[in-house]
């Protein structure tokens, strides 16, 4: 969910806000940062 949020252009302050009202799930803007950056190879 998170790389198909961030390959539709959300910023990942906005990723960490939808995950927390849709799913209920807290990530740290940090912890969404590592993911995408592994994800894209950065």
């Amino acid at each position: 969910m998170v790389i198909s949020l961030y390959a539709h252009g959300m910023s990942v302050r906005d990723i960490v806000h939808h995950l927390e009202q849709i799913y209920g799930t807290r990530l740290s803007a940090e912890t969404v940062s590592r993911i995408t950056e592994q994800v894209m190879g950065r």
